[in-house]
């Protein structure tokens, strides 16, 4: 049997492959449940290439992919710690910050999000008292892993973009702890995790450790979306009930299905570029379709990439798009660029600049009135949109709120997604953006 230990999505996937039987998880219970038992002594300990392979008896073997790219994070060092002649080539190193316990300084209570996370075994215990993490590794020796006090980090928005840390869970958890109490600054015009209390934490954490979550992640990854930033879109969207908003459900309003609430699918054909198999990929927006949880999700994230794409990155136009549809936004941006001056590209490539919404509160407010300030003469490829307002039947129209109340959700500070070939890495707290052509970077990039 071999058990391959790699970091995939966010976290780590534990493959287990048994003659012509292959499983693989992301499901920390199991993980930690294999981790606990492992034996301290392998008959061969050998690295090839970038992996650490450990063979014991039976031929049975554990692999750590990317053993040098991750050596330092704390999952690695607490494998490592498990084995207990290893060479001189693998290090043992102090983890250097206080893991779940910096989530649990005070302000939110992230106890149950942390604990329900990893569903840690009796064999893998804190002492709170001594600021070290105990391992039992089933074979009645622990292994103890120092953690170094550290002073408080006050400057996330210094950080390095591509620093994988930065898009892992447990460390996202963290900085959306430090936000929570004030310890580092938010974003002056969209905050972003003000939602993040106990209850939608956990409900989030629950979700993204599902089947459907990791789905979502797999999916997030292959056509090049932040899966933080959808997770936090469809918790707006469906408060992550999938079954409840189907027709039929409680919560079913007629017209919008499913997790990601698709509106009235009918056979829409949504064409979006799988970046795994290098070509697009198309899938029709049928109910059946949309009934189906996976291919709900399958479908948001293809929608989300197109709009993504529409607005060249721009995840706040992208974001608001998804609500209020393209036409509108489309021209709600044109109405502002001949406000200031600018031109509808200018605007677009903006991420910095939010002004705008305050035609998405006018049209909330008054969708009648917006429309009838139109001038058709000078926007005439609006007239349907325009049209469609002038028969709003309510007195309110989508969410004015919809980016704000997204980003409540989310967790975490750096964003990544991938927009026409290019990495556009994003710093929420500042709106900081960095593009990186997507050929320039190592062959195995993830997004998340």
């Amino acid at each position: 049997m071999t058990i391959i230990y790699e970091r995939c999505c966010n976290g780590f996937r534990q493959t287990i492959r048994d003659e012509n039987i292959k499983s693989s998880t992301n499901n920390m219970q199991k993980i930690y449940d294999v981790l606990s038992k492992l034996p301290s002594d392998p008959k061969i300990i050998q690295k090839i290439g970038d992996d650490y392979i450990m063979v014991y008896e039976h031929n049975d073997k554990i692999i750590l992919k990317n053993y040098y790219k991750y050596r330092n994070e704390k999952f690695f060092q607490q494998v490592l710690a498990t084995i207990k002649n290893y060479p001189p080539s693998v290090r043992i190193k102090k983890i250097n910050h206080k893991g779940i316990a910096a989530i649990l300084g005070g302000g939110i209570v992230l106890v149950s999000v942390t604990l329900s996370m990893f569903h840690q075994p009796s064999s893998l215990q804190k002492n709170s008292n001594s600021q070290k993490i105990s391992f039992n590794n089933g074979v009645g020796r622990s292994d103890v892993i120092e953690i170094e006090e550290i002073e408080q980090d006050n400057s996330l928005i210094e950080q390095n973009f591509i620093d994988e840390q930065n898009y892992d869970l447990i460390f996202r958890l963290e900085q959306s702890s430090q936000l929570y109490k004030g310890e580092i600054s938010n974003n002056i015009n969209i905050p972003i995790g003000t939602n993040l209390n106990e209850y939608t934490t956990n409900k989030l954490v629950d979700f993204i450790n599902s089947n459907s979550g990791q789905y979502c992640f797999d999916i997030c990854e292959q056509f090049g979306i932040d899966p933080y930033l959808f997770v936090s879109l469809m918790m707006k969207e469906s408060s992550l009930n999938h079954q409840d908003t189907l027709p039929g459900g409680q919560y079913y309003n007629g017209c919008a299905v499913g997790i990601c609430q698709l509106e009235t699918p009918q056979g829409q054909e949504i064409t979006a570029f799988n970046y795994s198999t290098n070509q697009e990929e198309t899938i029709y927006e049928t109910m059946d379709n949309a009934i189906d949880e996976n291919c709900n999700i399958k479908m948001g994230i293809m929608r989300f990439q197109n709009v993504l794409a529409k607005y060249k990155g721009n995840q706040y136009l992208a974001l608001q798009s998804y609500n209020y549809g393209q036409g509108l936004v489309d021209l709600i941006v044109c109405v502002y660029a001949d406000e200031i001056g600018s031109t509808y590209d200018e605007v677009v490539a903006n991420y910095n600049d939010v002004n705008w919404l305050k035609y998405v509160e006018q049209v909330h407010n008054d969708p009648i009135g917006f429309a009838n300030s139109i001038d058709l003469n000078k926007y005439p490829n609006f007239k349907i949109t325009v049209d469609y307002l002038k028969n709003w039947s309510y007195q309110t129209y989508g969410d004015d709120k919809y980016i704000s109340s997204t980003l409540s959700y989310y967790i975490g500070v750096y964003g990544k997604n991938i927009v026409d070939g290019n990495i556009v890495e994003r710093n929420n707290l500042n709106n900081e953006v960095n593009i990186t052509n997507l050929e320039q970077v190592e062959n195995n990039f993830k997004i998340s």
